[in-house]
């Protein structure tokens, strides 16, 4: 017999599924200390958004920009102050 207990958070499973999945998948993972080319894409609070042509997924924080910087919203731009 099964029950629910909605004050426990029970989950009962009924049904399993098996599914076999082919996929690729490529890891961008630079050396320590490259030297990467890039366009700015845009910037917001959480960091500076780089494009590098084959990869637009990157996000620089602003704790890892040049120090002191500052976020300026109205030019949506970070700079040095």
């Amino acid at each position: 017999m099964r029950k629910m207990f909605f004050f426990l958070s029970l989950l009962v499973c009924v049904f399993v599924f098996f599914v076999s999945v082919h996929f690729r998948y490529v890891v961008f993972h630079p050396f320590l200390d490259e030297i990467l080319m890039g366009k700015i894409k845009g910037c917001s609070p959480e960091g500076v958004h780089v494009s590098l042509g084959f990869f637009d997924d990157i996000v620089i924080p602003p704790e890892s920009l040049q120090q002191p910087a500052k976020l300026y919203p109205l030019h949506k731009m970070f700079m040095n102050v």
